[in-house]
């Protein structure tokens, strides 16, 4: 079959090659009969115009137009060939040279062409097939002695024509035509390709036997190897070596293979120790697999179900004794869930009692789907021991029983001990202002009545006394307000934030006990608005806000900033001043009680504020924070939930 279609692809291309080149042939034939056909017409001219014989109608056989048609005439008749030529005229003068329809169409088309030399196309004539061949004919200087004046013409002509004057040069006067008929170049391509048809065949046939040998060496034997190194691999083999070398194609198709058989042996050994993982898994959450086909009445179980029910893996469980363990009480309910599964198509998660092998009673979930396969309903699913888990509740049950119990008891244990710190509190703080107020207050009038009578050493003590007795006073009241927070009911609103701030920042300036060297620059943003206990809320922003002030008063030029982005739900607010700020390394002592970063001397205070204000973020559930550099500035960040209509 190659051999054939080879032969006749090659056919194909020879008969193509050898009639592009007798084509060729011919043109290059008639290009030649026409050369010399206007060599003899332009030597016949010339020689009977030089001759000066008169033109009578005996000599006007000379002239080039009568000439040619003559020998065209005689050209036909002893030629073979049956080649023809004439220069021809869809206008003649002489009816010899009159163009037919074929040669009509050709003046017509250099007419309309002037640019194009020649004319070479296959035409048809009746039955007649001809290769057409033509060239211009254009009026040259030497036409215009006869053909145009016609005063100036010979008496001849123009005694013997009424037309054919007037001529210029340049003008189309006809065509020389050159007609072979298609049978003589068919001969000829017929000829060519039998005589070639015997190389051919030959050639083929060596090469076709070639290419069977190569096959057969390089690829036929090679896949035979490959196709037994394959069935080694259909039959689990997933080691054997492809013995095919080389860079070609098959090999490289058995070095895939061979890859392919190492991924698939990776595979297979991953999926054992991903079913031994599973088995395991199993055997740990005492959870087994099961399918039941409904049309069959089949149930297949894995190995772990028969070890949760206690009986064999020989025996074979059947829906029918599965059902039989369920007790009766429970049986009743197992039917109903299976009734409206297979009504909805949809198995719901379902836990009851079951009996082993041991008569031993058992808690087991089931899962399940359905599936449709080959036209047949199955359902597929899990069954999980759930025996511990249900005994493991039970006790957790009895356990928060007891534990209600004792948290009602701690509760009023609570209860009562808040209220006994309540009163110690309010003991504490109304016996220990009493003796604050005396000594206060008795150093006072001493630095008033008796001042003069004390030394400058007695005043400074006597002032240091009042100012820390003040202070003492100022520091019980921060420690009860700070204790009464976790008892503080909160009752969250909407606040208008920025309402709220410009409201602290005008009652912090009048209050003002700062002295500044210029007046404090206090920027307020567009704030968010958030959810909370006003009140509580309020302390914060002052708490935070007298720190701004507080510790900006040695500033030159004292600006504070207060802004707020979100994000969601959250709100998040931002206080930063340019005042004495603090080192990060001792951030996380600024929400404690009684710890300050700066000395008394530089800045006053009592190290609860901060605190009160942590306390109040986190009942809130927000969180604060404080980014700061020495003599830099600080910035406290505090989140809030934000409002939203």
């Amino acid at each position: 079959m190659l051999f054939l279609v080879f032969l006749l692809c090659e056919a194909w291309f020879e008969f193509i090659e050898i009639q592009d080149y007798s084509r060729q042939q011919i043109l290059e034939q008639s290009r030649s009969i026409r050369d010399f056909m206007m060599s003899t017409r332009y030597v016949y001219h010339h020689q009977f115009i030089s001759s000066g014989l008169p033109l009578t109608d005996d000599t006007l056989g000379f002239l080039p137009a009568h000439a040619l048609a003559r020998i065209s005439e005689h050209f036909d008749q002893i030629n073979p060939t049956e080649l023809s030529f004439n220069n021809v005229s869809a206008d003649p003068r002489n009816i010899y040279n009159r163009a037919d329809s074929i040669e009509t169409n050709v003046v017509r088309y250099f007419e309309e062409h002037p640019q194009q030399k020649e004319y070479f196309e296959k035409v048809a004539t009746g039955s007649r097939i001809f290769y057409q061949y033509a060239t211009p004919i254009w009026t040259e200087d030497y036409c215009l002695r006869c053909h145009g004046d016609a005063d100036s013409a010979p008496p001849t002509i123009s005694a013997r024509y009424t037309t054919g004057f007037n001529y210029h040069v340049g003008d189309l006067r006809g065509i020389m035509s050159v007609r072979i008929p298609v049978e003589h170049f068919n001969r000829h391509v017929r000829a060519q390709l039998l005589s070639n048809v015997p190389v051919i065949m030959a050639f083929l046939l060596s090469l076709c036997l070639l290419m069977y040998w190569l096959v057969q060496t390089t690829i036929v034997h090679r896949l035979k190897g490959l196709l037994r190194s394959v069935n080694f691999i259909r039959e689990g083999h997933y080691d054997r070596h492809m013995p095919i070398n080389g860079h070609d194609e098959i090999a490289d198709l058995a070095k895939n293979f061979e890859r392919m058989a190492q991924a698939i042996a990776l595979r297979e050994n991953r999926l054992k120790q991903s079913e031994q993982r599973l088995e395991n898994a199993q055997r740990i959450a005492r959870i087994g697999n099961w399918q039941w086909h409904a049309g069959r009445n089949e149930l297949f179980c894995s190995d772990q179900i028969y070890t949760i029910l206690d009986c064999s893996p020989d025996s074979v469980l059947t829906p029918r004794q599965f059902i039989r363990r369920v007790p009766s009480s429970q049986r009743q309910r197992l039917f109903e869930h299976l009734k409206n599964s297979f009504a909805t198509q949809q198995f719901d998660e379902f836990e009851t009692v079951i009996t082993a092998e041991s008569s031993e009673l058992g808690y087991v979930r089931l899962r399940g789907e359905f599936e449709s396969r080959h036209g047949q309903l199955l359902l597929s699913g899990t069954l999980q021991d759930i025996t511990t888990m249900k005994r493991a509740e039970q006790e957790i049950i009895e356990l928060n029983h007891s534990l209600e119990d004792k948290v009602a008891q701690r509760t009023e244990q609570l209860q009562r001990t808040n209220k006994e710190l309540e009163a110690f509190s309010y003991s504490v703080s109304h016996d220990l202002r009493a003796p604050l107020r005396a000594i206060s207050g008795f150093s006072q009038i001493l630095q008033d009545e008796y001042s003069e009578n004390l030394s400058p050493e007695a005043s400074r003590y006597l002032s240091l006394v009042v100012d820390n007795s003040q202070m003492m006073g100022t520091l019980i009241d921060d420690l009860l307000r700070f204790s009464r927070l976790n008892r503080h009911e909160l009752k969250k609103q909407m606040i208008d934030t920025e309402a709220l701030v410009r409201q602290v920042v005008d009652e912090l300036l009048q209050d003002c006990v700062y002295t500044f060297i210029h007046a404090p620059e206090i920027e307020i943003g567009s704030l968010e608005r958030c959810y909370g206990d006003p009140a509580l809320i309020k302390q914060v922003f002052i708490n935070v806000l007298s720190n701004a002030l507080k510790f900006t008063q040695k500033t030159s030029y004292p600006h504070i900033c207060i802004t707020s982005t979100h994000q969601g739900e959250i709100v998040t607010f931002n206080i930063s001043d340019n005042g004495a700020g603090f080192d990060m390394q001792y951030a996380e002592k600024l929400f404690g009680v009684f710890q300050r970063l700066h000395h008394q001397s530089e800045f006053t205070g009592t190290g609860v504020g901060l605190a009160i204000v942590q306390r109040v973020i986190a009942r809130h559930q927000g969180t604060i924070w404080a980014q700061a550099e020495p003599n830099k500035g600080a910035t406290f960040s505090f989140t809030l939930e934000r409002y939203v209509e």
